[in-house]
């Protein structure tokens, strides 16, 4: 296992990082840092297993920091209809603050 460095996240990715630890949990599943990119094979693998990752995830954190679009609706991306569907409870950082959905 490799170690990333900090200053190499995105702002995204360090506060999932920091609110994964803050909630006092261990691990933390990202799609960008868990599925190879540049990887078609890797790509459809895990993207066929998102239902059942949302499912079994003790709780989903979505940014939202970058979702909207210039009119301020929630941009469709490819994981939020699995996301809202099948997770638990839910996490939204809004620009503005942060929502929890259960």
């Amino acid at each position: 296992m490799k170690k990333l460095p900090w200053e190499g996240l995105s702002a995204a990715q360090k506060d999932a990082i920091t609110a994964t630890r803050d909630l006092g949990f261990k691990y933390l599943w990202n799609d960008a840092l868990c599925i190879c990119q540049d990887d078609s094979d890797d790509w459809e693998t895990q993207a066929s297993q998102m239902g059942t990752i949302y499912q079994c995830a003790a709780c989903t954190i979505t940014s939202l920091r970058s979702s909207f679009d210039q009119n301020n609706r929630w941009v469709t991306r490819g994981w939020t209809f699995q996301e809202q569907n099948n997770s638990l409870r839910m996490f939204l950082f809004w620009p503005g603050g942060i929502q929890y959905n259960c």
